[in-house]
């Protein structure tokens, strides 16, 4: 008798920096089904929800690759700088956000015809970003200028920046988007914003530096890892 796959339908997307590549994992029976050659290393891969394409960021060169789900094949690219940082789906999935390093900019491209529609100059070299949920406020954050900037999707410039008491590496609001949660590294503790005003509400100090921060999926608890033991700190954000 013919055994049945032991797995599930579909593929997962890793991205390879060693191979410059995207290699296609065949969740059926848990084995590469093709590695996507690049032009550069990707850090990052993200998929759309609802087109069958897959997007993968090279910050070396500051392009964003389009890969075909259904196919596994390339299907197109873009230059938006010189080198990038990070890139995030908007939660309508209807545009894809850049963080680029050179030249220092948070850059939008519109799905559709992966072309640029919207930017803004930052005033310092960023770190890191996220979009709320209703993707209507962004935060950037800008590591060792101790510096964070708050501002609208619509907005035509980063802003007036909040000064911070360290340095702040990961930025994530909360569910309901009042809320934004800034990892201090260089203090180990959380800060947290309100939204509308900028205005810091609180620090809580932490047993570990903030490196890395995952929310349940129900937005109730972050769990928070990091350089100062082998733990998981369990925060209750609101």
């Amino acid at each position: 008798t013919r055994r049945k796959p032991s797995g599930y339908p579909g593929y997962a997307f890793v991205a390879n920096q060693e191979g410059e590549a995207v290699a296609a994992v065949d969740l059926t029976v848990f084995a590469v089904a093709r590695h996507i050659r690049l032009a550069g290393r990707p850090t990052s891969v993200i998929t759309h929800p609802r087109r069958s394409v897959v997007y993968a960021l090279t910050p070396e060169n500051g392009t964003v690759h389009e890969i075909r789900s259904d196919t596994l094949a390339f299907s197109r690219k873009v230059q938006v700088a010189s080198s990038a940082i990070s890139m995030r789906l908007s939660h309508d999935a209807e545009h894809l956000y850049v963080l680029c390093k050179e030249p220092r900019k948070l850059l939008r491209l519109a799905v559709e015809a992966l072309r640029p529609d919207w930017q803004i100059v930052v005033p310092a070299t960023p770190v890191d970003f996220d979009i709320d949920a209703q993707d209507q406020w962004i935060a950037i954050s800008y590591g060792p200028a101790h510096i964070l900037s708050l501002l609208q999707a619509s907005a035509t410039s980063a802003g007036q920046p909040i000064r911070t008491s360290g340095e702040i590496g990961t930025v994530r609001f909360q569910g309901d988007s009042r809320q934004l949660i800034a990892a201090n590294l260089s203090e180990r503790m959380l800060s947290i914003y309100q939204v509308a005003s900028g205005r810091l509400i609180v620090n809580l100090p932490l047993a570990v530096r903030p490196d890395n921060l995952c929310f349940k999926s129900d937005g109730g608890e972050l769990f928070v890892t990091g350089d100062g033991g082998d733990a998981v700190v369990v925060v209750f954000p609101y």
